[in-house]
């Protein structure tokens, strides 16, 4: 069987376990192989923003990874990968109507 390939990942909730999907595909996939985006709000929306995602590996290198971060779902356009990662099910509520409002691939 052959699997489509993933160029769009969006990560919804970039919080402690978001972060770490994003980080491990960020650090792990060959630059420009996947554009990765990130569903956020409030402090960590304008942090993803202004400094893409930041972590610091076991052997303390800090590393940066630049990526497409918005509020709102239909701004980051059609993804190939969603991941949902929000601690609050009632999130997830709204996740779903916005995602019913965005464009579908034609």
């Amino acid at each position: 069987m052959n699997m489509p390939p993933l160029n769009k990942v969006c990560v919804v909730g970039v919080g402690a376990i978001g972060g770490v999907f994003a980080a491990w595909l960020g650090a792990r996939l060959p630059a420009g192989r996947i554009a990765l985006s990130a569903l956020a709000r409030g402090e960590t929306l304008r942090t993803l923003q202004a400094e893409g995602l930041c972590w610091v590996d076991a052997d303390g290198t800090e590393h940066r990874q630049p990526l497409a971060a918005s509020g709102d779902a239909a701004a980051l356009g059609v993804q190939d990968l969603v991941i949902v990662s929000d601690r609050k099910s009632t999130r997830l509520n709204s996740s779903h109507s916005q995602q019913s409002r965005m464009p579908s691939s034609a």
